[in-house]
């Protein structure tokens, strides 16, 4: 087993992509925003029980999610959760969850997907039709 692979991804930003897609990637998508600390703390959990660190991009309430999260470390020790923010709001900011994925398919560490996603973190400005035939196209979003 990959142990760069040995985290998970979860967020609260689908953007307009389809439940498969988060599945096929495997992140885990919140059904609804996290806007305070006892849901975001829920959220986590099966991570954190499950023996797994955590990225968590989320769209609103950082600041709960990283309470959250430091909480969880707390009672926890040896877990870790890194909470990153999407700095827009598009259509495609579900994307960026799955260029992640993608990552850390390759072996990428928690530490360094993390980094890349705050090196690269500059609005989606793009729009592709979508439908399941356009999908892969919008990968070329700059990322």
């Amino acid at each position: 087993m990959n142990r760069n692979a040995d985290y998970d991804i979860l967020t609260d930003t689908a953007g307009n992509l389809p439940e498969d897609i988060f599945k096929r990637y495997n992140i885990r998508m919140s059904v609804t925003p996290m806007t305070d600390m006892q849901k975001t703390e829920a959220f986590f959990k099966s991570s954190i029980e499950a023996g797994r660190d955590i990225l968590y991009i989320c769209m609103s309430g950082l600041q709960s999610a990283k309470i959250a999260a430091r909480e969880l470390m707390e009672a926890n020790p040896g877990r870790r959760i890194i909470c990153v923010e999407q700095p827009s709001s598009c259509a495609y900011d579900g994307l960026k969850a799955v260029k992640l994925s993608r990552l850390r398919a390759a072996g990428a560490t928690l530490d360094e997907v993390a980094s890349y996603f705050e090196k690269h973190t500059q609005p989606s400005l793009i729009s592709f039709p979508a439908s399941r035939f356009s999908w892969p196209m919008t990968t070329a979003i700059p990322m």
